[in-house]
């Protein structure tokens, strides 16, 4: 038989049980857990470390399907200034390419030369002896300094770039 309204009897409720639970208060049966504190590694690392940690950085990237922009960063070389690792870019535009991959290759190498604290610094040093060749007489020139049998070549085929 169910239940009628007048049969139900409200519960009184005593002034803790009215409270709504807080997150903040401790239960009494639940022990704290501890926080451990991560322990800092800071191993002292050589050049040749570095580099052959760099490899394998470059071998992991390779193995994963990486843009030809990527590739060009992976060209570069890296070097230790102080404890940390110093890479050098021909251009701005590399610094944009190397900011995709940095925190992952920070990592990659904090882990593998067991120092927590290394940093990647990059530096921009543009080439200023490179000049533009734009014409196609600009090229030739500069190719003719680099190989002068070249122009032997052109005399005895006949052949004349300047038109």
């Amino acid at each position: 038989m169910p239940a009628r309204p007048s049969d139900l009897k409200p519960e009184i409720l005593s002034p803790s049980q009215k409270e709504t639970p807080s997150i903040f208060k401790k239960k009494k049966d639940q022990p704290l857990k501890e926080v451990k504190e991560k322990i800092l590694k800071n191993e002292a690392f050589t050049e040749t470390q570095l580099q052959a940690a760099w490899k394998d950085f470059i071998e992991l990237r390779k193995k994963k399907v990486v843009s030809e922009m990527e590739q060009l960063i992976l060209t570069r070389q890296i070097t230790k200034k102080d404890m940390n690792a110093l890479i050098v870019l021909n251009s701005s535009l590399e610094i944009a390419i190397l900011d995709r991959i940095e925190i992952e290759l920070v990592n990659f190498l904090r882990e593998a030369l067991s120092n927590d604290q290394l940093t990647l610094q990059k530096e921009v040093k543009e080439d200023p002896k490179k000049d533009k060749l734009y014409t196609s007489k600009d090229k030739y020139e500069f190719m003719v300094k680099e190989q002068p049998l070249l122009q032997k070549l052109k005399d005895k085929l006949g052949l004349d770039f300047e038109y």
